[in-house]
């Protein structure tokens, strides 16, 4: 259960618990962009009040011994341009 305050976005593994989430404060606009049934990831847009203010937040969970190339793999999947980096957070655990 999470605070009433935020908005939470989930992608829950289908074994053994686990999964990523990211959570917005509710007072911002936000949607999903998309889920992965492949890899354990969500990502979210994020809009501040002023338009220039947007974000992409992308939650990922790489297990320890997995190879970069797979985050590499779903970094071209997104379709974000190269420059978009600039506008996104991405967070790996």
């Amino acid at each position: 259960m999470f605070r009433d305050d935020y908005i939470t976005f989930r992608r829950d593994r289908c074994s053994r618990g686990g999964g990523v989430f990211i959570c917005v404060k509710n007072f911002f606009d936000c949607k999903v962009l998309w889920t992965d049934d492949v890899f354990e990831v969500t990502a979210v847009e994020v809009k501040g009040g002023n338009p220039k203010f947007t974000w992409k937040v992308v939650g990922v969970y790489r297990l320890p011994n997995e190879d970069m190339r797979d985050i590499e793999s779903l970094a071209a999947r997104t379709g974000f341009p190269g420059n978009s980096t600039k506008r996104s957070i991405t967070g790996v655990t």
